[in-house]
C-alpha cells in the first residue's frame, strides 16, 4: 500500500463524530476523524513501512501522523528526523504518539533529554512522555535506551522542582514519569511516593474532556501490584521480583492504569473499506 492509498483509506473511514472527539482533545487543522481501532488495523496491515510513514507525516493530516508513528522504523530515524518532526507538534495526542516512537530510536536518550528542557509545550510533553517510556522500558524500548536506575533519583528531584511551573500538558507527562520511576524498585517506590506527597495535587486542564490526572502517590503501589499479579502468570524464567532488567511488566501495568484515567479519544464506528459518500477533510 502506498501513501496515496493509505490516505484514501483514512479519508473513507472518517466521521464527524470522531472529528468532534479529537477537537475536544485539542486537535485542530486537517483531520479525517478516524478512530484508534481503524488506525491500529491499518498499521498492522502496513507493517513497518518507513517511506510511507515519512510521507504520511509530511501530509500534515492528524490521523496520517498518528499512523506514521505506528509504522515508522525506529532504526531508520535519526536525531535530525526527530528534531524536524517535533517542530510541527501542535497537540498532545500527536506529541504522545511521537514520544512512544522516539523512545525506541537508537541513541535517542540525548534527544529526549533535550526535549524535556524545551520551552515549547508540545515538545516538552513529548520529551517527558518518552522519558516515561524509557524509564519503564515499555513499548519496544531496548535495554540500551532504558534509563538506568542510578539516573532516576536525580530525575525525581527535577520533577519535584519543576512540575508546578511547567506548561499544562507537560505537567501531565511529568506526573506519568514520576509514576514510572516509582515502578522500578522498592526503594524508588518509596522515594517517588515521598516526592509525590511533597509535590501535592498536580493541576492539569483537560479541556472539554473528562480526563483526570492520576494521583501518583496512590497510583504507584496499585500499578506495582498489578504488575506483580501479571508477572506471576508469566513463565518462571522471568524473575519473580521487579528489577531494572524487567521494566516491561511495570510499563504494561502503568499503561493500563494511565489509559483508564486519561479517557482516550472515542473509537470510530467505521471500518476500513466502507466508503463515505462525502468524505470531509478539515
Amino acid at each position: 500500500m502506498d501513501v496515496r492509498t493509505a490516505l484514501k483509506v483514512l479519508e473513507a473511514n472518517g466521521s464527524e463524530q470522531t472529528r468532534k472527539a479529537y477537537g475536544r482533545h485539542g486537535v485542530r487543522g486537517a483531520m479525517f476523524g478516524v478512530g484508534q481501532d481503524v488506525l491500529r488495523d491499518l498499521a498492522e496491515e502496513l507493517g513497518r513501512n518507513h517511506d510511507v510513514a515519512c510521507a504520511l507525516w509530511n501530509s500534515g493530516i492528524h490521523e496520517a501522523r498518528l499512523l506514521a508513528t505506528m509504522i515508522a522504523d525506529p532504526a531508520l530515524l535519526t536525531a535530525r528526523d526527530l528534531d524536524l518532526w517535533s517542530r510541527v507538534l501542535d497537540n498532545y495526542v500527536v506529541s504522545e504518539a511521537l514520544a512512544r516512537l522516539a523512545a525506541q530510536v537508537p541513541n535517542s536518550r540525548a534527544t529526549v533529554d533535550q526535549w524535556i528542557s524545551s520551552q515549547e509545550e508540545w515538545v516538552s510533553t513529548a520529551g517527558w512522555t518518552a522519558m516515561y517510556v524509557q524509564v519503564v522500558g515499555d513499548g519496544g524500548v531496548s535495554a540500551e535506551q532504558t534509563r538506568p536506575v542510578a539516573d532516576l533519583p536525580r530525575l525525581l528531584l527535577r520533577i519535584e522542582r519543576e512540575i508546578h511551573s511547567a506548561p499544562n500538558r507537560t505537567r501531565y507527562a511529568m506526573n506519568s514519569a514520576l509514576i514510572g520511576i516509582g515502578m522500578r524498585s522498592d526503594a524508588l517506590e518509596r522515594q517517588a511516593i515521598s516526592a509525590a506527597r511533597r509535590i501535592g495535587p498536580v493541576s492539569v486542564e483537560h479541556g472539554l474532556t473528562d480526563g483526570k490526572t492520576p494521583d501518583a502517590a496512590n497510583y504507584i503501589p496499585k500499578a506495582r501490584r498489578y504488575a506483580a499479579a501479571r508477572q506471576s502468570k508469566l513463565p518462571r524464567r522471568i524473575p519473580a521480583v521487579l528489577t531494572p532488567s524487567t521494566p516491561k511488566v511495570a510499563g504494561a501495568a502503568l499503561k493500563v492504569l494511565v489509559r483508564n484515567a486519561a479517557k482516550p479519544v472515542a473509537k470510530s464506528a467505521h471500518k476500513r473499506g466502507v466508503t463515505k459518500k462525502t468524505p470531509t477533510r478539515r
